[in-house]
């Protein structure tokens, strides 16, 4: 599983579950919540990002998250 680095204080990673299409957002805290319904091309544009904590927020703001 690919794990794209953030750069956030509270959020080290993010990653990417083809089969359920979820990002997992994994926190410095090693707790990790869902973002489930995302399409793989989304994740791809997130891991291109030059901003890419603005690029999750933008996710996380349209799909519901699960801790």
């Amino acid at each position: 599983m690919e794990m794209i680095p953030i750069g956030s204080k509270q959020i080290a990673c993010v990653s990417y579950d083809a089969e359920t299409s979820s990002v997992i957002v994994h926190y410095h805290t090693g707790e990790a919540s869902v973002c489930p319904s995302v399409p793989e091309n989304q994740f791809r544009k997130l891991a291109e990002s030059d901003n890419k904590y603005d690029f999750l927020m933008e996710i996380i703001r349209t799909k519901p998250v699960k801790a």
